[in-house]
């Protein structure tokens, strides 16, 4: 997104404030500090890019196979202790509901409240456990904590995931392989991300049903 003069006396809008562009953002993400080190594709893209280019991404470009089950994982941001049993069950469930099914986890891709739990509830038994499971994040451009460095044409950034979200910024998760970083113009607000991912979700249920 690109972004144009504004009247002191005109309230902002995305339509008529922004103007989109050619991405200048993706490439890889290299997760640091951690016991593992991971990698992550990313991309940044407009709020209202085509949910058919969204799926040639991951089919032609980063060549996954289409699920055969979507799971979409929704919640606050708010930062929350998980029960240890409820930890187990959710591990044990989803883990085996992903990995049996071929599907593609969908999330805001950020280090925060219930995503959070689920990266740690899925990848906490081993690293080769990680690479079986297609976890996406569409997270919101303008709150990424150091999106500024993730600006670049076939990038390599070494990203550090351990800090939690506050109101106006989230740092990425680093349980996710994929990650649609989605732009509207806006700056500190979460949300921007919403309208693609339902956008795309409903699409990719249509294409998973018509294979059965």
């Amino acid at each position: 997104m690109k972004f144009l003069s504004v009247n002191k006396d005109e309230p902002w809008s995305i339509q008529k404030h922004t103007r989109p562009e050619p991405t200048d953002a993706f490439g890889v993400i290299e997760f640091e500090g951690l016991a593992h080190p991971t990698k992550a594709q990313y991309l940044r893209l407009s709020y209202d890019t085509r949910p058919d280019l969204v799926l040639k991404l991951f089919l032609r470009v980063w060549n996954l196979k289409l699920p055969r089950l979507v799971i979409s994982i929704d919640g606050g941001i708010a930062n929350f202790e998980l029960q240890p049993k409820l930890k187990r069950v959710l591990k044990k469930g989803l883990f085996r509901a992903a990995k049996t099914t071929g599907a593609w986890i969908i999330t805001n891709g950020c280090q925060q409240g219930v995503v959070k739990h689920v990266g740690d509830a899925l990848f906490a038994r081993s690293p080769k456990a990680k690479s079986d499971i297609v976890c996406i994040g569409f997270s919101p451009w303008g709150v990424v904590e150091g999106r500024e460095n993730l600006i670049g044409i076939n990038k390599l950034v070494s990203y550090h995931s351990k800090a939690l979200a506050t109101k106006n910024n989230a740092t990425l998760n680093s349980n996710h392989y994929y990650f649609l970083l989605v732009d509207n113009g806006t700056s500190g607000r979460y949300g921007g991300e919403i309208l693609l991912r339902k956008r795309f979700e409903r699409f990719l249920l249509k294409q998973t049903n018509a294979q059965t």
